[in-house]
C-alpha cells in the first residue's frame, strides 16, 4: 500500500515512468544484460525477458532494466 502511494505520487508530480523492455531491440543505455542466449531467429540483439523493470524520470533513465538478451549467431 505504501509503495503504491509513493510510486503514484512520483508518477503524478515528477513524471516517473516504469518501462518494460521485452521484445524491444537491446539498448545499452536503457538495458543491463544479465543473461545472453544465442538464437538463429534474430538478426540483431533483442530483449527476450525482463528480470527487473527500469525507470524513467522525465525521459531520463534512472534505473536500467535488467534483462535477458537474444543474440544473433
Amino acid at each position: 500500500m505504501i509503495e503504491k502511494r509513493l510510486t503514484g505520487t512520483l508518477e503524478a508530480k515528477w513524471g516517473l515512468k516504469r518501462f518494460s523492455a521485452a521484445g524491444e531491440p537491446f539498448d545499452p543505455n536503457k538495458h543491463e544484460a544479465v543473461m545472453m542466449e544465442k538464437s538463429p531467429d534474430v538478426s540483431e540483439a533483442v530483449v527476450q525477458e525482463d528480470f527487473m523493470r527500469g525507470y524513467l524520470l522525465k525521459e531520463r533513465v534512472i534505473r536500467a532494466a535488467k534483462v535477458k538478451v537474444l543474440m544473433p549467431e
